[in-house]
């Protein structure tokens, strides 16, 4: 009798045949052995084919779809086949770390109350870096109104938690399928990252076009719609504006103290609808805000040349977070040095 395998390696794949003999050989040189390669072959115009059909791994389940479904519609597709007691997402461009399985089998395995775990990862190509996001639940899920806090391409998943409450990849969502996933899992259980590296992220020239990045704005905007509901929060359209423009934004060149305290009042708002509403854990969230309010401060110092050292160190949002020593010295001497100009 045929061993059930249990984790299915879940990677559907479209034009990705320049990376994917690596990415193979990186799952099938795993330590952990008990899993099946579930390939999704979404309609590739290119040698996709060719390339997984040279492989004679037992371990490898290689489907061609019919039809162009889609990112979300080949995920979804793979969570219906596979058969493993855990899901675990794999690009098709990346590079899993021999260990990766293993460790994230035996954490999920000696943490049950967690479905969904993600870890550390290094980029690698155009840019080099390393990401390591937030360990506990609370953190992690904090974190979702304003970014991605657990790397899609490192997900392991407790299949049964995702099959039992119904939860798919939306997929309205091209860009964004994967923080509405975590979205729509969150009430159901704990997430948690191991603090490994245990992925290579590739990073190419043109893995984004502007239409991508035009996407992945206009969904993030619905994201937060979503999470603005959960919170009881209606922001007017100046509020929206700011916080698409200069409160959610990585990077915001912030030149007027005037919109410093917008973003105040609109984050103690957000602080307050949680507060009622217990969408988030009261404390990570705030935490959230604070750094948030933090880095816009320090944001309007630099970019506005403006003393913003007591506007900062009087609010109510200084007491959620406390920055490095050295994050608020460097606060405290921009503001000592634009003095003049505030």
């Amino acid at each position: 009798m045929e061993e059930q395998p249990l984790i299915t390696v879940l990677m559907p794949t479209y034009k990705g045949a320049a990376y994917l003999r690596k990415t193979i050989d990186s799952i099938l040189k795993q330590t952990f052995k008990n899993f099946e390669l579930l390939i999704i072959n979404d309609c590739s115009p290119d040698n996709t084919d060719e390339i997984i059909s040279s492989y004679k791994d037992p371990r490898i389940r290689y489907i061609k779809n019919e039809h162009n479904l889609g990112i979300s519609g080949s995920s979804n597709l793979g969570f219906s086949l596979a058969r493993g007691k855990y899901i675990a997402r794999q690009d098709h461009d990346d590079i899993a770390h021999p260990k990766r399985l293993q460790k994230q089998f035996e954490f999920m395995e000696a943490h049950p109350e967690v479905g969904l775990c993600g870890t550390g990862f290094k980029t690698f190509g155009t840019k080099h870096k390393t990401v390591h996001y937030p360990q506990n639940d609370a953190d992690i899920k904090a974190l979702l109104l304003f970014k991605m806090p657990l790397a899609h391409q490192t997900s392991m998943m407790r299949k049964d938690i995702f099959i039992k409450n119904n939860i798919r990849y939306d997929e309205s969502f091209t860009s964004s399928n994967d923080r509405k996933l975590w979205i729509d899992a969150s009430p159901f259980t704990r997430f948690h990252n191991l603090p490994d590296t245990l992925l290579d992220y590739r990073m190419y020239k043109g893995m984004t076009s502007q239409t991508k990045r035009d996407k992945v704005i206009e969904e993030g905007k619905r994201i937060r719609s979503i999470i603005y509901k959960s919170l009881g929060f209606n922001p007017s359209e100046e509020e929206l504006f700011i916080l698409d423009n200069y409160l959610i934004p990585g990077r915001a060149k912030i030149k007027d103290i005037n919109l410093i305290k917008a973003i105040e009042l609109i984050l103690l708002k957000l602080s307050q609808f949680n507060a009622n509403s217990k969408c988030f854990d009261i404390n990570a969230f705030n935490r959230v805000l604070g750094q948030y309010y933090f880095k816009r401060c320090l944001n309007c110092a630099f970019y506005g040349k403006t003393s913003v050292w007591s506007q900062y160190k009087n609010s109510p949002l200084a007491l959620f977070y406390k920055p490095s020593i050295k994050a608020r010295a460097t606060l405290l001497i921009l503001s000592k040095i634009f003095f003049l100009k505030k």
